[in-house]
């Protein structure tokens, strides 16, 4: 950013294209000769800012200024890609990744007299494929911008890699499977019902926060340590502004400063690619992989379509991704406006 307000210092004090000529070396012969007859020169100036004229009825004093340049480059918004974060990630070197996947625990085991036979447990195991899939997209660039804003074409790379992550992101929740889909987390996570022993009339004035805390002691008590919440940011501020009878906050203090958004020591992970009104609760690490084949990759080619009679440029970003859930036990999802009546006692 320094570099980039430097150089637009140094175009806003540019010469004109009139005060090079005035300046150079043969203007001054020019001016003599043409007293006493017809006469040229010629001049070589140097590019510079487009200058601009005075409005109608202005002084004209804006005739040789040049327009300012700000450096500054300016995008559209972005949102915080954090889903990858909560799994586990491997680098893989295939096209597909198989794994083994346990489907009965039949546990016989009990105390046993000495030389009583002892009793046979049974265990059953599945064999699980995944298949790397492609996210990419391509863009075009003129020759124009490559050559003179290199920092524009940083910029363009920038946003190539934000849209890959972010259709990761997408893919990661809601990934259906089908096609060239990843598999994700929604579609496989089990759907939220009340633990065994609690009933709609176990909590009084039913909210978001008890539908959290519930999906929490399931995954408790099937064995899944819970590693993180993933939220839409409108069901967490919902969440946040949470108030007692008397007004005040029930569960945050809007003057506690900023800090990791987090319930019962679990993270919150606030993300628009969560849709509105559902949530995912789970055991992130141990309930699901991610597997990389390669990393972002991009690239930028004149020889694709018409680029060369065209003078563009091709820039193309790709990425290979899979998602294995390994458990979906280990997750809980659902709707709010469900859960919360789930838990609501019938009057």
């Amino acid at each position: 950013e320094q570099k980039g307000a430097e150089s637009s210092r140094q175009a806003a004090g540019s010469k004109s294209w009139g005060e090079q000529l005035v300046e150079h070396d043969g203007y001054d012969g020019f001016k003599k000769s043409s007293a006493s007859g017809r006469t040229s020169f010629r001049a070589n100036v140097k590019a510079t800012v487009t200058t601009t004229l005075a409005g109608a009825g202005g002084s004209g004093t804006g005739l040789l200024a040049p327009a300012y340049r700000d450096g500054e480059l300016v995008r559209m918004e972005r949102t915080e890609l954090t889903i990858e974060d909560l799994l586990t990630v491997i680098n893989v070197d295939s096209g597909s990744v198989d794994f083994a996947r346990q489907t009965t625990r039949n546990n016989a085991a009990a105390p046993v007299a000495e030389t009583e036979a002892k009793p046979y447990s049974d265990y059953s195991w599945e064999s699980a494929t995944v298949n790397v899939r492609t996210l990419a997209h391509l863009t075009k660039l003129s020759r124009q911008a490559i050559d003179d804003a290199p920092r524009l074409v940083g910029e363009v790379d920038s946003e190539m890699r934000y849209g890959l992550g972010l259709v990761k992101e997408q893919q990661y929740l809601y990934g259906n499977g089908t096609g060239q889909n990843l598999h994700g987390l929604m579609p496989q996570a089990t759907a939220f019902a009340l633990p065994a022993g609690v009933t709609n009339a176990s909590v009084k004035f039913a909210n978001r926060v008890d539908v959290l805390r519930m999906a929490m002691l399931t995954l408790q008590l099937a064995g899944a340590p819970v590693d993180g919440m993933v939220l839409n940011p409108l069901d967490w501020a919902m969440i946040e502004l949470t108030k007692d009878e008397n007004g005040g906050y029930a569960f945050s203090r809007p003057d506690a400063g900023l800090r990791s958004p987090g319930m019962w020591g679990t993270p919150i992970i606030s993300t628009s690619a969560m849709l509105v009104d559902d949530f995912l609760i789970g055991s992130f690490k141990t309930g699901a992989t991610a597997y990389k084949r390669m990393g972002v990759e991009v690239l930028i080619s004149t020889e694709n379509d018409k680029d060369f009679e065209q003078n563009l440029a091709t820039m193309r970003a790709e990425e290979r991704v899979a998602l294995a859930v390994k458990r979906a036990y280990a997750f809980q999802k659902g709707k709010f406006s469900t859960a919360v009546g789930l838990l609501t006692a019938t009057p």
